[in-house]
């Protein structure tokens, strides 16, 4: 099935705007997950490589200026899903997704705000993450931002 560019970017557009006026809890918080595993899925299929690299370069820069951000915010819960992940990558090598939410300990957020550190969107919280075989990664462009994060707050 095809689907012209019109109608891709305007079904996209519809997926964003939703995503963000759900109510994260109950049943809704099912609902935001399954509208950003499609966001995700379009993602895969939608840039140029030329795109791509552009898409990337700003998503680099934005997860630089919110991890300055962070920073200062420990209580944020993006800053405790990174700052568990680092410290459980230290303590147990591997982490997986199901393993990070646990040590988070925050059942009610958790899942939307990991899944938009997993991707690149227009209002997601910032591409960190990579998860490939259950396991879960820094995203490789933004190491070197993590590092001086991690140096920051002195982990």
């Amino acid at each position: 099935m095809y689907i012209d560019d019109k109608a891709y970017y305007q079904i996209k557009e519809n997926l964003e705007e939703a995503s963000f006026l759900i109510n994260k809890s109950g049943e809704e918080k099912t609902v935001h997950n399954l509208i950003m595993s499609a966001l995700i899925n379009l993602a895969k299929h939608e840039s140029s490589p030329e795109e791509s690299s552009l898409s990337e370069v700003n998503e680099i820069n934005k997860v630089a200026r919110r991890l300055r951000l962070w920073a200062n915010r420990p209580e944020q819960l993006n800053t405790r899903i990174l700052t568990t992940y680092l410290k459980l990558k230290a303590r147990e090598g591997k982490v997986t997704e199901h393993r990070l939410k646990q040590e988070v300990n925050e059942d009610s957020n958790f899942d939307s705000n990991f899944t938009q550190m997993k991707i690149i969107a227009d209002r997601n919280h910032g591409k960190l993450f990579s998860v490939e075989n259950n396991e879960v990664t820094i995203w490789e462009p933004v190491k070197p931002h993590v590092d001086i994060f991690i140096k920051s707050l002195g982990i």
